[in-house]
């Protein structure tokens, strides 16, 4: 049946695994956070299945997914909660599902091109940070962000002014990070703090 999954654990410095289509990969314990870490998935694959346990990298260093053809990435958190610099993507990927219930922090913004962050079964704390995505419709947000039901931070102030973007916080107590501006302008936005005393 060949391989279905593969671990790099306790990587020290910068780290690259390649996988083909279909296998799931999990990065523990990485050594040094001034390493990027790099997972190259098959030229044919739409997605891939990355999860992350003890993982942690400075502001600025990746967690970087490659892919030609890859449109969603399924993160997963494990054992113990992660906290990355930067999550790079592939040019293709738009969507970004969120599975788990260790914490996982993300420091620097997303890549313009993800377009959806979908946390709906996460249970952790998630924080995150979008990118200023293409500004959509009232019909097709540009952006749209569903958090879990841990006690998330969302920050959206990327988005431009004239963006339509839609979040949705879920359960928790959770913060959600907008823009004097935002505010302001985007009155065809759509905020939904959901369950649990909220802050905006």
């Amino acid at each position: 049946t060949g391989i279905t999954s593969l671990t790099n654990s306790r990587a020290v410095g910068a780290a690259t695994v390649s996988v083909a289509d279909g296998v799931a990969v999990t990065l523990s314990g990485n050594a040094l956070a001034t390493g990027i870490q790099t997972v190259n998935y098959a030229a044919a694959a739409t997605s891939g299945s990355l999860t992350l346990n003890n993982v942690n990298t400075n502001t600025g260093v990746a967690v970087v997914e490659t892919g030609a053809a890859l449109v969603t990435l399924n993160l997963a958190t494990a054992g113990t909660a992660s906290s990355i610099g930067t999550l790079t993507t592939g040019a293709t990927t738009t969507t970004l599902n969120i599975t788990g219930a260790t914490n996982l922090t993300v420091i620097d913004a997303l890549a313009t091109t993800v377009t959806k962050v979908n946390a709906t079964a996460f249970t952790g704390k998630l924080s995150v940070v979008t990118g200023d995505t293409a500004a959509g419709t009232l019909a097709a947000p540009g952006l749209t962000v569903i958090g879990g039901t841990g006690d998330d931070t969302l920050n959206i102030t990327a988005s431009g002014t004239a963006d339509f973007t839609s979040v949705t916080a879920g359960l928790g107590n959770d913060t959600v990070l907008v823009s004097a501006a935002q505010i302001a302008a985007d009155a065809g936005d759509i905020l939904n703090g959901g369950t649990g005393t909220d802050t905006l």
